[in-house]
C-alpha cells in the first residue's frame, strides 16, 4: 500500500511539472517564429535560453524587443530541426521567469498523424492475424497494403514531432513490409494456383 502511495504521489508531482509549461503551437519548419511575452509591470524580458530538440542551446541570453502596452517580443529564425524547442526566460515583473515550448514540424500543422499511424499499423496486424485464422492470402495482401499506406503517410506528412531522418527510418521500414507481405501474398497465390492445377 505504502508503495502504491508513494507511485501516485510521484505521478502527481511529474504531473504538475509537466503542465507547468506552456504549448506556445507547432511551425512549419525554417519559419521565424515570433516568440511574445506579456508583463504589463516589467520594465524587461530576456530569453535565457532557447534549446533544440537535440537539448543544444541555440539562443542565450538575449533580450527581448518591446512592443508596448508590457509586450515583448523575439523573432526566433533557426527552426531547421524538426522537434520540440524549450524557450526559458526571465524578467524584473510578473513572475519574474517563465518556461515554454513549441514543436517544428515539416507542414507546420498538429496533424495528429500519430492516431493514424497507429490505426493503420492496427488494421494492418488485424489483417494478418486473420490470415493466419482463415488462410487467406487475401488478407496478407491487405495487410501489405496497409503497411505501404502508413509509409508514404509518413513519408508525406511525418510522425508528430519526431525527427525527420528517423521518420523516414520508420517510412522505410513500413513500406519495406509491405512490400514483402503484399509480394508474398502474390507469389503465394500464383504457387497455390499452379498447385491446383496439377
Amino acid at each position: 500500500m505504502k508503495k502504491l502511495l508513494t507511485f501516485l504521489m510521484l505521478g502527481l508531482f511529474l504531473i504538475s511539472l509537466v503542465s507547468a509549461l506552456d504549448n506556445y503551437g507547432t511551425f512549419e519548419n525554417g519559419e521565424t517564429i515570433r516568440i511574445t511575452q506579456v508583463c504589463s509591470d516589467a520594465t524587461y524580458i530576456n530569453i535565457s535560453s532557447i534549446s533544440n530538440p537535440k537539448s543544444q542551446v541555440m539562443v542565450s541570453n538575449i533580450e527581448m524587443a518591446s512592443a508596448g502596452s508590457g509586450e515583448y517580443y523575439y523573432e526566433f529564425t533557426n527552426t531547421t530541426e524538426n522537434g520540440r524547442y524549450d524557450v526559458r526566460g526571465i524578467s524584473d515583473g510578473c513572475e519574474e521567469e517563465f518556461a515554454v515550448y513549441l514543436y517544428v514540424n515539416s507542414t507546420g500543422n498538429e496533424s495528429g498523424s500519430m492516431f493514424y499511424i497507429i490505426l493503420l499499423t492496427s488494421l494492418a496486424v488485424i489483417f494478418l492475424l486473420a490470415s493466419l485464422f482463415v488462410n487467406e492470402e487475401f488478407f496478407v495482401y491487405v495487410s501489405g497494403v496497409l503497411f505501404l499506406v502508413g509509409g508514404i503517410f509518413l513519408m508525406v506528412y511525418g510522425l508528430d514531432s519526431i525527427n525527420d531522418t528517423n521518420t523516414r527510418y520508420l517510412a522505410f521500414v513500413y513500406l519495406g513490409i509491405g512490400i514483402l507481405f503484399s509480394i508474398g501474398a502474390y507469389i503465394y497465390n500464383l504457387y497455390s494456383k499452379e498447385e491446383e492445377e496439377y
